[in-house]
């Protein structure tokens, strides 16, 4: 990768124009696209897979908040840099934003802050960034199919262990659709599991959702209850005191990318 692409999020025209004219002044940047709309932000980032989002917190002028667009990027499937400027000085923002995904927060009351500075410090940290966006993507422009595939591999080696540790029986027919469903939800598919599922088995919703559930209440009603008080913290139906297939996916998924 030759030139690292940019997307600045700035409602403010003057701030605008200075990021436009420093990025002409760099080979080894690209401006991809300029917004000062939240909403318009996130489906550039979706569709432009910039390399750096440079994104004002506040967006004063425009289209609801820098906020809105770190919280859409948590379900997104591609995550780029991000470098946040802002004029608030809160250490619980701070400490939000970066749990939301931020890399770098520049605060524009710090003494040498200009719009420079930011492209300054971009241009530093090139290598660095882009070995941070291929550990953000797995499937991203930049992974190989072989980075892919080995992912993917030790994600599920993953989930089997996880599974293991319940004592969940593997001829249960609804054991690999689990498996599938933590994997697709790890990869940032939280809506429609079940009809993926579905369609690459060639089965009717029903089916699936029915052999998930029938799994997992095989394995409360079988298992150790001492295994799955150990290794199981996730929500459990307080009606089929058995967890729902969200409830065990969601908290399946979440472990795993914790881990990772």
């Amino acid at each position: 990768m030759n030139r690292l692409s940019i997307l600045v999020v700035e409602d403010d025209i003057d701030t605008q124009n200075k990021f436009i004219e420093l990025s002409n002044n760099y080979d080894d940047i690209q401006l991809v696209g300029i917004t000062g709309s939240a909403p318009d932000a996130f489906e550039m980032i979706i569709r432009l897979q910039p390399d750096v989002v440079i994104l004002d917190l506040e967006l004063q002028k425009g289209e609801g908040t820098g906020i809105d667009i770190l919280k859409n990027l948590v379900t997104a499937k591609y995550k780029p840099f991000i470098v946040v400027t802002t004029y608030n000085s809160s250490q619980c923002i701070y400490h939000m934003i970066h749990e939301l995904g931020t890399d770098f927060i520049f605060s524009k009351y710090q003494k040498n802050y200009s719009e420079a500075e930011v492209i300054r410090f971009i241009l530093s940290l090139k290598n660095e960034i882009i070995q941070s966006i291929k550990r953000k993507n797995i499937d991203c422009k930049y992974a190989t199919d072989e980075e892919i595939t080995l992912k993917n591999g030790i994600i599920k080696n993953m989930i089997i262990h996880e599974l293991d540790l319940i004592s969940m029986k593997h001829f249960l027919r609804g054991y690999k659709y689990l498996i599938e469903a933590i994997q697709l939800h790890i990869s940032g598919e939280t809506v429609g599991i079940t009809s993926v599922i579905a369609s690459n088995h060639s089965k009717k919703v029903g089916s699936i959702e029915r052999a998930m559930q029938s799994a997992i209440d095989s394995t409360w009603n079988n298992g150790n209850i001492d295994d799955l008080l150990t290794h199981y913290k996730g929500r459990v139906n307080s009606k089929r005191c058995t967890p729902t297939i969200s409830e065990f996916v969601y908290y399946y998924s979440t472990k795993i990318k914790h881990a990772l």
